[in-house]
């Protein structure tokens, strides 16, 4: 009888990297808007993303080296002025433009009384508040005042949660590419 290798009690990287995709794909399933799975799905791309050089993406990017790009709506053009403003960034129509990710995640995507939040702040936003922990997000503002974003929560939650979910269909539509390498080279490793 010879031993399924596949099986060896350990879980590597990849393996997480692969789950957490599915589970973020299917937290972030068409018609679905359940803020809960919304806030638990920014707990992903931060896991993903932001964990500095020990981000899950850069773990199992090392050896692939794949060039990610994350595809947005190009709203350049756009005049934005109010007392809030959001900007859907999901490709849903042309024209959209491609990032690296640090552009990404500066992008500027939610404002309310001229705080503007962008990317990487709503992903934290999200994962600090229900995503992974259970605490008050505090925004460092330029000015060096602490802002809290609760009150985009108060104000416009509906758009808050429609940002947080485009931001995690943007991501997994740029990871997928890495994704699919990642279980092509499985399968070819069991032949």
């Amino acid at each position: 009888m010879t031993e399924d290798k596949r099986y060896t009690g350990q879980i590597s990287d990849k393996d997480v990297f692969l789950s957490i995709m599915e589970e973020l794909r299917y937290r972030n399933r068409e018609n679905h808007y359940r803020e809960y799975d919304i806030l638990k799905s920014c707990g992903i791309v931060r896991q993903l993303l932001l964990d500095g050089n020990k981000s899950l993406y850069d773990k199992v990017n090392r050896q692939h080296k794949l060039k990610t790009k994350y595809k947005i709506f190009d709203y350049k053009d756009e005049v934005l002025n109010g007392n809030f403003w959001y900007k859907s960034i999901y490709p849903y129509r042309l024209p959209y433009t491609e990032l690296k990710l640090a552009d990404f995640l500066e992008l500027h995507i939610i404002s309310e009384n001229n705080n503007i939040y962008n990317v990487r702040e709503l992903i934290l936003y999200g994962a600090n508040t229900g995503g992974v922990h259970s605490i008050t997000f505090k925004k460092e503002s330029k000015d060096g005042i602490l802002q809290n974003m609760k009150g985009i929560i108060n104000i416009e939650g509906i758009s808050k949660f429609l940002a947080m979910q485009n931001i995690c269909m943007v991501v997994i539509d740029a990871l997928m590419p890495l994704e699919e390498l990642i279980k092509k080279t499985a399968e070819d490793s069991y032949l």
